[in-house]
């Protein structure tokens, strides 16, 4: 007589089957977005540190230039300081400057230092707007072709507005009144991004830069001629004494040689009068006097001095 065997081994249904897939599908699933969320979050923090790294580069490179700005009024043609802020947002500044080794680009000009240098806010590739930097040396040969080099220095501008110190006002100012004039302070401000639902920038650097240089008139760059000073000249005899007038005199005294060292002898006695004394020696006078000049007469018992110029 048989007996029905046992089954000892079972297999899964299909009902635990699915249970099982969906388990690890929602663990798949949840892997995945914690994975995407890192990626997502790694990449906005590298782009967010990238783009303060390049607005602080930004910023420190038109610190550099307006601190080394040059500006010569007899040839402002040249050396002109001009800032157009008609625009609200974007700003344009040139200017002439004598750049460092270090300022960015410096390797293309060799020795050519004093550069005319221009910021402005262009829109690039990709249709966000980017702050641009040109620079061209101010001394070129006349017939050379070159164009200025052009370097962006931040991508994704929301913001680049300039503001003056006045004065008389004692405030700031967004329009630079006068042509061809450093201001004392300049307030560079550069907005990095566009923060979600809202028109303010992602990252704002502002800087506060106290402008060193003036502008050189045409009187300091092309002086006028100093008068020559006077050479030193031997100056020759002294004038024979006076003749006396009437009366009992005595006779006057000697001349003084030009370096006041003594008196000369004195004239001789006039007949019954008066002598108005030596002459005025004037030899070795620092002055350059010419030799043999004479002067008014020595006052009784008195010294005449050396005149001054």
């Amino acid at each position: 007589m048989k007996t029905p065997r046992s089954h000892s081994r079972r297999g899964f249904t299909l009902l635990e089957i699915m249970i099982a897939m969906s388990i690890f599908t929602v663990i798949i699933v949840a892997v995945y977005s914690s994975w995407a969320a890192i990626v997502r979050g790694s990449k906005s923090g590298l782009e967010a540190a990238a783009a303060a790294q390049r607005s602080r580069i930004a910023i420190r490179t038109i610190e550099d230039a307006l601190l080394t700005t040059q500006l010569y009024t007899e040839n402002a043609r040249h050396y002109s300081f001009v800032a157009d802020t008609s625009d609200a947002k974007f700003a344009w500044l040139s200017l002439s400057a004598r750049l460092p080794e270090t300022f960015p680009g410096s390797g293309l000009f060799g020795d050519q230092v004093v550069r005319r240098v221009t910021f402005f806010v262009e829109p690039g590739v990709d249709g966000t707007a980017q702050l641009l930097m040109t620079q061209i040396p101010l001394l070129l040969v006349t017939n050379a072709d070159v164009s200025a080099y052009p370097i962006t220095l931040a991508k994704d501008i929301s913001l680049f507005v300039l503001e003056f110190w006045d004065p008389t006002l004692n405030d700031w100012t967004d329009e630079l009144l006068t042509t061809n004039v450093i201001p004392k302070m300049i307030r560079v401000s550069l907005g990095v991004g566009h923060a979600q639902n809202s028109s303010q920038p992602t990252e704002l650097v502002s800087r506060i830069i106290a402008m060193p240089s003036i502008a050189v008139g045409a009187d300091i760059q092309q002086p006028r001629q100093a008068a020559g000073a006077g050479g030193v000249g031997v100056g020759g005899p002294g004038a024979q004494g006076g003749r006396g007038g009437r009366g009992d005199g005595q006779g006057g005294r000697g001349g003084q040689d030009g370096r006041g060292n003594g008196q000369g002898p004195g004239g001789r006695n006039g007949p019954g009068g008066l002598n108005n004394g030596g002459g005025f020696n004037n030899g070795g006078n620092p002055r350059g006097f010419p030799g043999g000049l004479n002067v008014p007469p020595t006052p009784p018992g008195g010294n005449r001095r050396l005149p001054r110029q």
